[in-house]
């Protein structure tokens, strides 16, 4: 793998690799720095790569494993559910519940949310990402679209406002 392969692919990522990080650490300081850990892992390591059609799901799953090992290093006190800076930037109302929603789901339904709805993996590629069976996948994919489903109608997003 030569380096423009490697900024190609990672360019290719930017936002995919940002959206996860941030489900994971919720910080905006914290995802940055943990994308630039997994890059600098990822290019340390890039000979360990044997197929470079799996070089997403071997980047994202390096970035997993470095926001898994943040969080167990956090102090237990800091507060997990502040929403990101960038977050309140921009973003109507409707845009705000809908990210208070996500960030109200467990990591276990909201990472395969992100990977599969935003970032567009398809279900294998994020199995393989997360290390589960395909089966696990469609069924956290199914039980976060109902959570998602019941919080935005508590919240009165989709509702019909024509009543």
């Amino acid at each position: 793998m030569d380096e423009a392969f490697f900024t190609r692919e990672v360019k290719a990522r930017e936002r995919s690799l940002y959206r996860i990080a941030i489900s994971y650490l919720r910080q905006d300081a914290d995802a940055a720095d943990a994308v630039q850990d997994a890059l600098l892992t990822a290019w340390e390591k890039r000979h360990s790569l044997r197929e470079t059609d799996y070089f997403g799901t071997w980047l994202t799953r390096i970035l997993i494993n470095g926001c898994k090992t943040r969080l167990r290093s956090k102090p237990r006190e800091e507060r997990l559910n502040e929403l990101p800076d960038q977050a309140a930037q921009n973003i109507g109302e409707d845009g705000l519940l809908i990210r208070e929603a996500l960030n109200s789901l467990n990591l276990k339904y909201r990472v395969p949310l992100l990977l599969y709805y935003l970032d567009g993996y398809p279900i294998r590629e994020v199995a393989r990402m997360m290390r589960l069976p395909q089966g696990t996948v469609k069924s956290r994919l199914s039980r976060a679209r109902k959570l998602m489903r019941e919080k935005l109608t508590d919240q009165e997003v989709f509702e019909d406002e024509t009543i």
